[in-house]
């Protein structure tokens, strides 16, 4: 299957469009092989440059170059990244996200959910008292405040 295909011959002549630049795009090809075929790798100045560090650099390259992040090469029919409604977008997600926090945070706090826990002291360990029966004078949760019956159950 591989050997059958066949790459066809280049067209004839130059390429005559013009870059924004001014500059021939056949010149700036012919730069870009002539710096390949002197050693230089385009990747590693690119990585190694000052710009390429800086966090705003993709911004600036799509600015630069009139690149569409969101783009495809596919058709409309196929896939539309410009087709979402603007609620499945993220903003739009974290906002309704907050404000159903929001509605649950005060329809809790409506209901009373929202009181802390209220300790109350049982009484106090006497000294000398290592266990037993005084044992069970220690602090401990109010069985009002706990909702039970002091046994765990309601």
């Amino acid at each position: 299957f591989v050997e059958d295909v066949r790459i066809p011959p280049p067209p004839p002549g130059e390429c005559d469009q013009v870059m924004p630049s001014g500059d021939s795009l056949q010149s700036k090809v012919a730069q870009w092989l002539e710096l390949k075929r002197s050693g230089t790798n385009i990747n590693d100045r690119l990585r190694s440059s000052k710009g390429f560090r800086n966090p705003d650099f993709v911004q600036s390259v799509a600015d630069h170059f009139s690149i569409d992040q969101q783009g495809t090469q596919f058709s409309k029919e196929v896939f539309d990244p410009k087709g979402y409604a603007n609620e499945d977008y993220y903003d739009a997600l974290a906002m309704a996200q907050r404000k159903e926090n929001d509605r649950r945070e005060k329809e809790r706090r409506e209901r009373g959910l929202d009181r802390g826990v209220d300790f109350a002291s049982g009484g106090h360990l006497s000294s000398g008292t290592a266990g037993g029966a005084g044992a069970t004078a220690v602090n401990s949760l109010s069985v009002a405040a706990a909702g039970g019956d002091g046994r765990g159950y309601s």
